[in-house]
């Protein structure tokens, strides 16, 4: 279970890291000079021509910005996950990558790399990796049903 439970932990932890840096780069990379938080966004009117969307977008949060911005909250589960280890055993160390598997180790970096990735060109690699977590975990995979 401490096993399982602190590659999740690895997982999330570096999931919602990443999901934060990409927020922070977006939100200081808003054209009109506010500090990018939703009360500053401005409200984008879209007619029935979805192609428009994209041009509208361009000077607005990030994909990944814009859903954490808004799900974070509820969403956040490393903090949960590091109480789950710490109340089954207290002397576990979390911060130690070298006790990760190999494989959870090589998730984390292609979690890093899309969130670098997502910062430079305000893309939402990182929503496939907190759609797949996020669902799949928390929900059983019932809403993907």
């Amino acid at each position: 279970y401490v096993r399982f439970t602190k590659s999740l932990y690895g997982v999330y932890s570096t999931m919602e890291d990443e999901l934060d840096r990409c927020a922070k780069t977006s939100s200081k990379s808003t054209s009109d000079g506010s500090d990018g938080s939703q009360e500053n966004v401005t409200r984008i009117e879209i007619d029935d021509d979805v192609s428009n969307l994209s041009e509208a977008l361009k000077d607005q949060q990030s994909p990944v910005a814009y859903f954490w911005n808004r799900h974070s909250e509820i969403l956040r589960r490393s903090e949960l996950l590091q109480k789950d280890i710490l109340a089954v055993s207290a002397d576990e160390k979390l911060g130690d990558e070298a006790s990760y598997s190999k494989a959870t180790l090589e998730y984390m970096q292609a979690i890093r790399e899309a969130g670098n990735k997502d910062r430079k060109d305000r893309s939402g690699r990182l929503l496939g990796h907190a759609y797949t977590r996020y669902l799949a975990d928390l929900m059983g995979g019932s809403v993907l049903a």
